[in-house]
């Protein structure tokens, strides 16, 4: 049985066994790891010593005209790749777009340091660390410094040796690649969440399309219209290749693959037409390969798509006028990492930015028709690219005539027949709201009712420093919150007060026994504090700012959060408010909730904008068309982006500090306040209060995983975990 054969079935038993336990293979990622990391040994050193051998060996004439027709080359397969870019949104079904769900961080983004990428200060430190780019520089380096020498022959016939060495090893570790493509087929059909492509199948499956286009007709059939190489032989002799790449989501595994391929195809067609410059041509083939990974490949191109189904996604309109600002900055981006690229240009178009999220998410799947994809393009410019130096390129006319003829229709089906398919199985945009709404309450709870409007104070009313004996005689806390708390305390689509806060509610209703009524407090900060000293209510938990001014008139409990002070902007604006300095001296209208210590700290920082006072962020979201800003922290802002995709939250640089959190008690009541703060002391060293943290604050309510689909759990009832 061939090799092809071989992996075609370890990929489909990977997937049966996959999909057959579930996540019971997860122990296969092993396996995968190790054949990815096997694979790598000899890439690197096989790769540099290629680049400097075949520059060292090569013509002063080839290498000029590699950089200038290999350049267009490039040019011209990148177009390609922006053609089906621009064409993605007419694949994307009207009106299924519009709603977006993700939590952002406070980690800075680490900024790439392109010297250290590109100039290999150290490059045996560059090969350590796997650092591509300078590895590259490196060689061609030393392989231009070599092209002139007479002695050069001295090295390069024992760097041809070391290069045949690695390549037997590449060979002989080749041999293990459906053993690995097993493991790695079973490991991501086991454990990969189908739930989360939901909302991302119009990427997923856009993307899988145009990349199966470019690489099974416009790459192969470009090499086809201008060259003696056909299309079909092209398809299958990378068929190793692209299966290796595809399942492993690394070109860089398959280089050596790829190299010996271009040879095959090159002594063919000289087979064919008499040529006798083999080893010009192996040469060129040794420079070509490893020098266009450095280089944007078709895929990678086409991830810029991503940009315009983000505005889809989020029903944002990024109108045709913007396209050769994206396209012109996209290219520029994507030579260095996709990832840092991708949060660029969706600032460029102002596209929300926490959309980044979801390429990340929808890479799971991508990545694999990324690398088959590029696999196939880096084919292309090593049998193209030669055959433009040699000057061994055909141009038919009717050849090419029916090349651009059958891409146009396969493109145009491909849109339309995408544009159907995603009309009838996507699900209606869920909207953020909803997906807040529809959070529930985690047991254990205690007994809980909702008032929506204040009771009356208790009368007669309960004597000062008897407040806890109150609650504790009948047998009800009464918990006040408002509803501009996301995610602190809020209420759900079903009428039940969640967030941390209300969590942490049952946590002391339970602790002491009694039952729990959430008191729905108005906005009005002075009725708030008036409810508590009355006894409507007996503790109010609604993310509450400690305050050294209110203490006077209340108590409060020992802090058990924080939230760091931050902005809430329109969301293409979090350039602007990402820097103290950008902002001083400008006359900004910035809204506020009237705590006094932060209305001196914002006056302070800013002395030339204008603080408007705010009573909510619901009133700023509603008017801020006269604002340029809220003062608010990082975790509500967070929340409400959620809510209105075109905001976004901002901490800005340097940061202003953090406020800290406590729940509010009535002034005079000693005793209810060393029950709260012992209990919160002997919560805090328990996993439940970082768990409620991790879940209500930084945003895994909106990640959990149910349990991976299998057929020995779901179907044959093996086991119920």
């Amino acid at each position: 049985m061939s090799l092809s054969k071989q992996i075609l079935l370890a990929l489909v038993a990977g997937v049966a066994i996959g999909l057959f336990f579930g996540e019971k293979v997860a122990f296969l990622e092993i396996g995968g790891r190790a054949f990815v990391q096997a694979l790598q040994v000899t890439v690197l050193p096989y790769v540099a010593g290629s680049l400097i051998a075949g520059f060292g060996g090569m013509r002063r004439e080839d290498a000029r005209l590699m950089a200038s027709r290999g350049g267009l080359l490039l040019v011209a397969l990148w177009a390609l790749s922006l053609g089906l870019v621009f064409l993605l949104p007419l694949a994307l079904p009207a009106g299924k777009g519009g709603a977006f769900f993700s939590f952002g961080g406070l980690e800075p983004e680490r900024a790439i340091d392109w010297l250290d990428l590109y100039i290999p200060a150290n490059p045996f430190r560059a090969l350590a660390n796997n650092v591509v780019p300078a590895v590259v520089v490196f060689a061609v380096l030393a392989g231009v410094g070599l092209m002139a020498l007479p002695r050069k022959q001295v090295l390069l016939e024992p760097l041809g040796v070391f290069n045949e060495a690695m390549g037997r090893v590449g060979s002989l570790l080749a041999r293990l690649t459906p053993l690995g493509i097993f493991a790695i087929a079973g490991t991501t059909a086991g454990t990969m969440q189908l739930e989360e492509f939901g909302r991302l199948q119009g990427f997923v499956l856009t993307y899988a399309v145009f990349a199966c286009l470019l690489t099974f007709w416009l790459l192969p059939g470009l090499v086809a219209a201008l060259t003696p190489v056909g299309h079909r032989r092209m398809v299958t002799i990378a068929q190793d290749a692209l299966v290796t790449a595809f399942v492993t989501s690394n070109l860089f595994i398959v280089l050596p693959i790829l190299v010996e391929r271009s040879r095959a195809l090159l002594a063919a067609r000289r087979a064919k037409d008499g040529g006798t410059d083999g080893e010009r041509e192996n040469e060129l083939v040794d420079v070509l390969v490893p020098t266009s990974f450095n280089f944007p490949h078709g895929a990678k191109v086409l991830s810029i798509g991503f940009v315009l189904f983000a505005g889809w996604y989020a029903g944002v309109d990024v109108p045709a006028a913007r396209y050769p600002a994206l396209a012109g900055a996209g290219l520029l981006a994507v030579f260095g990492s996709i990832n840092t690229a991708i949060p660029f240009l969706l600032d460029l178009v102002r596209v929300p930015a926490d959309l980044f999220q979801l390429f990340v998410v929808s890479g799971v799947l991508n990545s694999r028709f990324g690398a088959m994809t590029s696999a196939m393009h880096t084919l292309v410019v090593a049998v193209l690219g030669t055959c433009l130096v040699t000057g061994r390129f055909e141009l038919h006319r009717a050849r090419l005539a029916r090349y651009l003829v059958v891409s146009a229709l396969l493109v145009a089906g491909s849109v339309l027949g995408s544009r159907a398919l995603l009309g009838r199985i996507m699900p209606e945009p869920v909207r953020a709201a909803e997906l807040l709404g529809g959070l529930s309450p985690r047991p254990p709870l205690a007994p809980v009712t909702l008032l929506r409007t204040p009771p009356p104070a208790p009368q007669p009313p309960v004597p000062r420093g008897a407040r806890l004996a109150a609650v504790l005689e009948s047998g009800r806390l009464r918990v006040g919150f408002d509803e501009d708390s996301v995610p602190w305390a809020f209420v759900n689509a079903k009428g039940e007060v969640v967030g941390f806060d209300a969590e942490m509610a049952h946590s002391l209703a339970l602790q002491l026994g009694v039952r729990l009524e959430f008191v729905l407090l108005p906005r009005d900060r002075e009725r708030i504090l008036e409810a508590l000293e009355a006894g409507v209510v007996d503790v109010i938990m609604s993310g509450a700012r400690a305050s050294t001014r209110n203490a006077a008139r209340v108590a409060y409990s020992q802090p058990y959060a924080e939230e760091t002070v931050a902005f809430l902007v329109e969301d293409h604006r979090r350039e602007e408010f990402a820097s103290v300095e950008r902002l001083r001296g400008r006359r900004l209208r910035i809204g506020a909730t009237p705590v006094p210590e932060w209305l001196e700290a914002i006056g302070r920082a800013l002395p030339e904008a204008e603080i408007v006072p705010v009573m909510s962020i619901r009133e700023y979201v509603e008017k801020r068309g006269s604002l340029d800003a809220m003062l608010t922290s990082w975790e509500r802002a967070s929340a409400w982006s959620l809510l209105y995709p075109e905001l976004s939250a901002v901490a800005t640089e340097p940061r202003q500090g953090a406020t800290s959190l406590a729940y509010v008690l009535p002034r005079d009541e000693p005793d209810l306040a060393r029950v709260v703060d012992t209990w919160i002391g002997v919560a805090r060293g328990y996993e439940r209060f970082a768990s409620a943290r991790r879940y209500w604050i930084l945003g895994q309510a909106a990640r959990q995983k149910k349990p991976r689909w299998s057929v020995a759990r779901d179907v044959l009832g093996w086991w119920t975990d």
